[in-house]
């Protein structure tokens, strides 16, 4: 019979510093949130040590987190890693839901998963009325992000990395452990589990080189690390400050691309006197390339996209006969008369050679 959510509470440690921290920068992060503190919390629990320092972490907290667990399917071990999980929920006295998505072995795998596991959580979030998601990722998971986000030629947005919160679908989702190492977090785990008898699973996965995320990790991360002994926190701060900047540019592009846009057109009079910056995310809001606007081809990862660049360069340089096909079969074209300048968005089945380009 299950022995009850208290009986999995209590105070931390006494003398172990690295638990009252994991604790404290819960606390912090869901006030950052602005997460109320009577706030029902779930955790996205994988099985990993990320995800269960969380749980451990909410328990200590005093708070008794919904889990829930999305079973790709992917390994044969999964299932058996599911009713685990459902089984120590169950002991505890904490709410579990569980999902498996039905997933295709082909291309982009591991960006399906990604898409699955995030609108499951959010499903089963809902079905266990938590409005609050914890999510596991770790100092370690930004410095790959970042450094992956860099080999792909990101701007800010890619470079910042993964935001501590964010939301989707009416769900806040918050990551506590951005300060933290993975080194770092499988170390507290190991003590949460003595303590809570989480279980912890090893995705072997995880060692798999031949993905690009992997190989940094194992191969890239550790030459770093030799150089910089802290180079996970040490990117981790590099993506905050890059977040800050790049929130920085999206509130003055947003301001600018209010004032200039005007139905399907955009005045580009004093283009130059814009930071480069600001012009290309008010390029990108024009075009509807900055998000996933209906017939648009959305940015992935925060990739500087070519056409962007061309277009703003063939501006700050003042040439004439500017004309480009646009995703959506639409074609965009530089108008002039007099002093006035400006982009204007044409469909495709009404474009004509105008006079005045």
């Amino acid at each position: 019979s299950p022995r009850g959510t208290a009986a999995y509470h209590g105070a931390v440690p006494r003398g172990d510093r690295s638990i009252g921290r994991l604790v404290g920068d819960l606390r912090r992060a869901l006030a950052r949130a602005n997460v109320p503190p009577d706030a029902p919390l779930a955790v996205a629990y994988s099985g990993g040590p990320d995800s269960g320092a969380l749980v451990g972490a909410c328990l200590l907290a005093s708070r008794s987190p919904a889990l829930l667990h999305v079973d790709h399917g992917l390994r044969p071990e999964s299932a058996a890693e599911a009713e685990a999980i459902r089984a120590f929920a169950e002991r505890a006295g904490l709410p579990c839901a569980v999902a498996r998505p039905s997933l295709r072995p082909g291309p982009d795998l591991a960006a399906r998963a990604r898409a699955a596991r995030y609108a499951r959580l959010v499903a089963l979030a809902g079905r266990t009325g938590r409005r609050v998601v914890l999510l596991g990722h770790t100092a370690t998971d930004q410095a790959e992000t970042v450094l992956l986000a860099a080999l792909r030629g990101s701007g800010p947005r890619g470079l910042a990395g993964m935001p501590a919160a964010f939301e989707r679908d009416g769900i806040r989702f918050v990551r506590p452990l951005l300060g933290w190492s993975r080194a770092e977090v499988a170390r507290a785990a190991a003590r949460l589990r003595e303590r809570f008898g989480l279980p912890l699973v090893d995705d072997p996965s995880n060692r798999d080189p031949s993905a690009p995320r992997v190989a940094v990790r194992l191969e890239v991360l550790p030459v770093l690390r030799r150089l910089r002994p802290t180079a996970d926190a040490a990117l981790a701060r590099a993506a905050e400050a890059l977040r800050d900047a790049a929130e920085a540019v999206d509130a003055w592009s947003a301001q600018e691309h209010g004032r200039r846009a005007r139905a399907g057109r955009l005045d580009v009079a004093g283009w130059t006197d814009l930071p480069r910056a600001v012009r290309t995310e008010v390029l990108l809001r024009f075009l509807g390339l900055r998000d996933r606007t209906p017939g648009c081809r959305p940015r992935r990862h925060g990739a500087i996209d070519p056409v962007v660049e061309r277009i703003d360069a063939a501006l700050a340089a003042g040439r004439g006969g500017l004309r480009f096909d646009l995703p959506g079969r639409r074609t965009l074209f530089f108008r002039r008369s007099g002093a006035d300048r400006w982009l204007e968005i044409v469909p495709q089945r009404a474009v004509c050679v105008p006079g005045n380009h």
